[in-house]
């Protein structure tokens, strides 16, 4: 069964230096491929080339964040297949900077659509927001940046240009998936909760030899933290974030 850590009253994020002194703990004790694969901290040129594509400075709690760690190294499937499933974010691995290979800059100049789509003909009359209005009905566009990529049309990033009752940095999911959750306020937010879970003992490594997800989220369905991102929105956001009035933030 899923249980999460309940955060119904909106709070001021710790330093993202603090949560990722938290899960670094966490992964060094408990699963040293992951903390093995986290790189070195970005070059300041990598994060310029990041902003000069985006129009605009990354938030600080993500500049800041990549000034630890510049994302997670590539495996190759042949060589390196020990790393599949081992991204740090419960099975979801984080995309650096600008390798050359998967990376944010990458993901983010291939993105498709280029331009936000008119909203009356983008969308699936499935899709599914939390709360109601922070996100635009889009598969992709300009104003999200790419933290993470599955390699199969899905991401979770930073909405930089949200929709009314959103806030510019909120994390959320997208691409071809129809839920379209904020899963935290902020990237300093999400890195937060993903400690606070880690320390709660939420975080389940199986053998890869048995498991096609080897690290993942105590009670996810199928082991996989993506099929329980409204589940983690309605637990992990303010109550007053949730509801259809615009945040007061």
């Amino acid at each position: 069964m899923l249980t999460l850590i309940a955060r119904p009253e909106a709070r001021t994020a710790a330093p993202v230096a603090k949560s990722w002194e938290r899960i670094d703990a966490w992964l060094e004790e408990h699963l040293t491929l992951a903390y093995g694969s986290l790189r070195p901290p970005a070059d300041e040129a990598d994060l310029e080339s990041v902003e000069e594509a985006i129009g605009q400075p990354l938030p600080a709690d993500v500049r800041a964040s990549y000034l630890i760690h510049d994302g997670q190294e590539d495996y190759d499937f042949e060589e390196d297949v020990e790393l599949y499933g081992y991204g740090v974010l419960f099975g979801l691995r984080l995309l650096p900077l600008n390798d050359g290979d998967m990376d944010v800059l990458g993901c983010y100049e291939n993105r498709y659509p280029q331009d936000w789509p008119d909203e009356e003909d983008a969308g699936n009359e499935f899709w599914e927001f939390l709360p109601p209005g922070a996100v635009r009905r889009a598969g992709n566009g300009p104003g999200w940046v790419p933290l993470h990529y599955d390699a199969g049309g899905n991401y979770v990033g930073i909405d930089l240009d949200p929709g009314p009752h959103g806030v510019v940095g909120q994390v959320i999911p997208f691409g071809i998936e129809p839920q379209r959750p904020v899963l935290a306020t902020s990237w300093a937010h999400f890195l937060e909760d993903v400690a606070d879970e880690l320390e709660a003992g939420q975080g389940v490594v199986d053998d890869p030899d048995e498991s096609e997800t080897p690290f993942s989220l105590r009670g996810a369905t199928n082991g996989t933290f993506p099929y329980v991102f409204m589940e983690w929105a309605r637990a992990k956001l303010p109550r007053s974030f949730q509801s259809d009035q615009p945040p007061q933030y």
